[in-house]
């Protein structure tokens, strides 16, 4: 049967050891250690670099190399400096040096938000809203993204709808992770993390030339750490990390103007992350059977009590070939070929309680092909690029739960089948796109852009649920209900903008964009397709240096009207994915860097959003004695009202011995809520973290060590939860963002 196929397929062929990582990481560390020169000059802004400017920082984000200040976009970007200076490893530690911009995760998926468009799927399959690049290569699956940061070049973070300069089209925004290329002269580094929970982290690359036309370079990371939990029926560890990446690439410069650069990467996760923590009732009313069965429950939500440990298992590859033909001056050809494989494996007990309650396995396996074609011209009065691009992804996956017979009264030594949802998933999609800039006078610009696609999904899956059979892993599947369906859609997405600059150091933009994000299946719930969603995105920014490029102070407002967006909630054992009739966000964004004296910097990323639905009704499955409900007013998910990072840090120059950087920075978010009812059970109290790091870096740059401590309070912040179903009581699991950490970091550079 289709689907026993399905599961054995999946099951097997478990993640391998990769042990031949180990082979790269020698041949890398054997042609010299170092530390680069981005983590180098994070500790070198002496006294009288820090009064001077502050350092421009170059984007690709409009496809062409511009200055941040220049491009008419709401951007944060941040350079390999400022990744290393502030310890941003992690999409998780990310979302703290952008406004509005929230970060969750579901068993293994990174939940992005941006300015409260977010992910609230917890199916596999789902796609969502902020797109993620990876050296201009789409990466669509949400447990991909979840890798650590390695040999990064700079992080941009577009937010508002994108689609006329990118292939695949997303609605709240984009996440562009450039790596570091080939070097024409050789450079190597190597740098090492020794902090508590006894992580250690090693880090390093090697770049050269190789022939007069190849050059070459090798990055790897390793990273291992203690849990910050522990299983209290087992007494293991849990949420600890054991992940090992590695990335090669070769760039051809056949000449001046033809360049071919290929790039190969690989991810591996062996630990036990990611499991459900218990957090509390869903329904005041119901009491979860696993208190009443007297099963082990955690006190401390960093701990878990279950029968068995949780599982992460991760598989993430790629590779790309990126092409650059310069035909003239102005005019240029880019082609970026990417495939990417995916699969992972998330178990743990989704009720949070010992016992094996309700056992929940879930794996997925996927590999996506894109291809994507830019002609660009930048020319002295005009700039514009149009771009095909086409996207082919095919998803197998499924989710399954043995149900403990004492949640029915029965046995609690006995489980049956209980629930299987599985099936495959499909996505072929195509579009055509462009942007047109025109400068009407050397201050007045104006931009149409326009987008054209077509999207087709199919699925194939089906749905079992039994209560008859006693569980064995040799059982077949009893699958009852069956889907094979199609739908296709077509979409066509306008941007009309404006940008005035009142002077060479300051410019004001306004736009007006479309966003969509079509609609689909959630794969294994044998439902019917849920339909697209629409944002209509209107931003005014305002982008200006001061004091002689001393002070940097960049703001945008926005609205967003959207239609039928799309919210997941759980249905009986199902997670249906519905479109709610209409929603609204508006806000403000404030960025602002500034050096208010000799040896000092100070910046501050803020945020204020108002994301509500203005139509929506359905009934919440957690609490459905209360019937349908109106949910007009109530916040979307993962749209927190502030978010404040302000940071401050000063630099000593001691000339001859070295320098020394010390920093500090705060963190402040306000009240979420994860599901669109906003019960408190399912929210993030307000919560505030600071974050400390000195650097020290000699006078020749050849070294350098950096103290820091990151969570000094040890604040205890849910990263997201989320009702099981009513069978268990409706208990309400989740995950934590990691507790205090400090560290010690040591590179070198040869």
């Amino acid at each position: 049967m289709w689907a026993d196929s399905l599961r054995s397929n999946l099951e097997g062929n478990n993640v391998s050891s990769s042990k031949w990582l180990s082979v790269f990481v020698c041949a890398g560390l054997g042609l010299g250690y170092g530390m680069s020169s981005a983590a180098a000059d994070s500790g070198k802004a002496t006294e009288s670099d820090s009064s001077a400017a502050l350092q421009e920082i170059t984007v690709t984000a409009q496809k062409r190399s511009e200055n941040l200040e220049d491009t008419p976009l709401a951007i944060s970007a941040l350079s390999g400096d400022d990744l290393q200076q502030r310890q941003v490893l992690t999409v998780e530690s990310l979302a703290e040096s952008v406004p509005n911009f929230d970060f969750g995760i579901y068993s293994g998926n990174a939940h992005l938000a941006l300015r409260g468009l977010g992910f609230d799927s917890i199916n596999p399959g789902a796609e969502a809203r902020v797109a993620y690049h990876e050296d201009g290569v789409y990466l669509s699956r949400p447990a991909d993204v979840l890798g650590t940061y390695f040999d990064v070049d700079r992080v941009e973070v577009l937010r508002g709808p994108q689609g006329t300069l990118y292939g695949r089209n997303s609605t709240g925004g984009s996440i562009n992770v450039i790596t570091n290329d080939p070097t024409r002269i050789f450079k190597s580094y190597y740098r090492q993390t020794s902090g508590n929970y006894s992580q250690f982290i090693e880090e390093g690359a090697v770049s050269g030339p190789i022939t007069n036309v190849i050059s070459g370079r090798l990055a790897f990371q390793v990273d291992d750490r203690d849990g910050y939990g522990r299983n209290l029926v087992t007494g293991h560890r849990i949420d600890d990390a054991k992940s090992r990446s590695i990335r090669g690439k070769l760039k051809f410069q056949f000449t001046d103007s033809l360049d071919l650069l290929l790039t190969a990467d690989y991810h591996h996760e062996d630990d036990a992350s990611y499991g459900f923590h218990y957090m509390g009732p869903g329904n005041p009313n119901v009491v979860p059977p696993g208190i009443t069965l007297g099963v082990p429950i955690a006190q401390d939500s960093y701990d878990i009590a279950q029968a068995y440990d949780p599982i992460n298992k991760r598989e993430i590859w790629g590779v790309a070939a990126v092409a650059d033909w310069k035909l003239s001056d102005s005019l240029s050809l880019r082609s970026i070929t990417g495939y990417r494989y995916s699969k992972y494996q998330a178990f743990s007990d989704a009720t949070g309680m010992g016992r094996a309650l309700l056992p929940f396995n879930q794996i997925e396996k996927s590999d996506s092909t894109s291809e994507e074609l830019q002609l660009i011209q930048d020319a002295q009065r005009y700039h514009w690029i149009v771009g095909l691009y086409y996207f082919h992804e095919n998803i197998n996956s499924f989710s399954q739960a043995p149900i403990n017979a004492a949640l029915f009264g029965g046995s609690l030594d006995t489980l049956f089948e209980g629930y299987w949802a599985g099936g495959n998933l499909s996505t072929a999609a195509s579009a055509i796109f462009g942007q047109f800039t025109y400068d009407l006078t050397p201050s007045f610009s104006s931009t149409l852009g326009l987008r054209y696609g077509h999207e087709r999904k199919t699925v194939n899956d089906g749905l079992q649920f039994d209560l008859a059979r006693v569980y064995s892993p040799s059982n077949p599947l009893n699958v009852i209900v069956t889907q094979q369906d199609s739908i296709s859609e077509n979409a066509f997405t306008p941007k009309v903008a404006f940008e005035y600059h009142t002077s060479k150091d300051a410019m004001t933009y306004l736009s007006v964009s479309k966003g969509y994000k079509s609609g689909g299946f959630d794969n294994g719930a044998v439902a019917p397709p849920y339909g697209p969603e629409n944002v209509i995105a209107y931003e005014l920014g305002v982008k200006s240096q001061w004091l002689e490029h001393r002070l940097q102070l960049n703001a945008a407002a926005f609205y967003y009207d959207a239609k039928d967006l799309q919210v997941s909630v759980i249905v009986n054992t199902a997670v249906l994915t519905k479109n709610a009739a209409r929603a609204r966000a508006k806000g403000v964004e404030l960025e602002l860097d500034a050096i208010p004296a000799a040896g000092w910097k100070a910046d501050l990323a803020l945020g204020y959003l108002d994301a509500t639905y203005k139509e929506f009704t359905t009934a919440d499955p957690q609490r459905p004695e209360l019937g349908v409900q109106n949910l007009a007013g109530n916040k979307l998910p993962q749209a927190p009202e502030w978010t404040v990072q302000a940071g401050l840090q000063h630099t000593w120059d001691f000339r001859s011995s070295g320098v020394l950087t010390a920093r500090i920075e705060d963190y402040y978010v306000s009240d979420t809520f994860f599901t669109p009812f906003n019960v408190a059970v399912n929210e993030r109290p307000v919560n505030n973290r600071a974050n400390a790091f000195i650097t020290y870096s000699s006078v020749d740059e050849r070294w350098s060590a950096q103290l820091y401590g990151r969570n000094l309070a040890n604040k205890k912040v849910t990263a997201y939860n989320t009702p099981t179903s009513g069978f268990s009581g409706y208990p309400v699991v989740g995950y934590l963002e990691p507790p205090r950490t400090f560290g010690v970091i040591v590179g070198f550079k040869f």
